[in-house]
C-alpha cells in the first residue's frame, strides 16, 4: 500500500478552475469557419484584456484558414494574422476568450 502512494504522481494536477476553463475552450473543429462579417474576440495575454472585432476578410490555402484581417470596434485598430491565431487568440465567443486568458494566466 505504501508503494502506490509514493509512485502518485501529483505535480501534475490541475485546479478545478483550470478545467473548468478548459472545457470553455472549443476544439479546433468545432470552431466556427471564419467568414467575413464573424464576430470574434481577441485575448491579449500581455495586457490581460480581450476585445471584440469583426472579421473583414478571411483567406484559404488548400482548404485551411492561411490569414485573416479584423477590424476592432473599441481601439479602432486594424490588424492581418496568421490562421494559426484562430482557436490560439482568437475566439467565437467572449466566454471562450475568457476562459482562454484565465488559462494562459495559470500557466507559469
Amino acid at each position: 500500500m505504501d508503494y502506490f502512494k509514493k509512485s502518485r504522481n501529483t505535480g501534475g494536477r490541475k485546479s478545478k478552475k483550470d478545467m473548468k476553463a478548459r472545457r470553455m475552450i472549443p476544439r479546433m473543429d468545432k470552431l466556427p469557419i471564419v467568414t467575413k462579417g464573424l464576430s470574434v474576440w481577441y485575448v491579449d495575454t500581455d495586457s490581460g484584456e480581450i476585445e471584440e472585432g469583426k472579421v473583414f476578410s478571411a483567406y484559404y490555402k488548400d482548404g485551411k484558414l492561411d490569414s485573416f484581417s479584423v477590424d476592432f470596434k473599441e481601439s479602432k485598430d486594424f490588424d492581418e494574422f496568421s490562421g494559426i491565431a484562430w482557436g490560439a487568440c482568437f475566439f467565437p465567443t467572449k466566454k471562450q476568450a475568457v476562459a482562454a486568458l484565465k488559462l494562459k494566466k495559470a500557466k507559469p
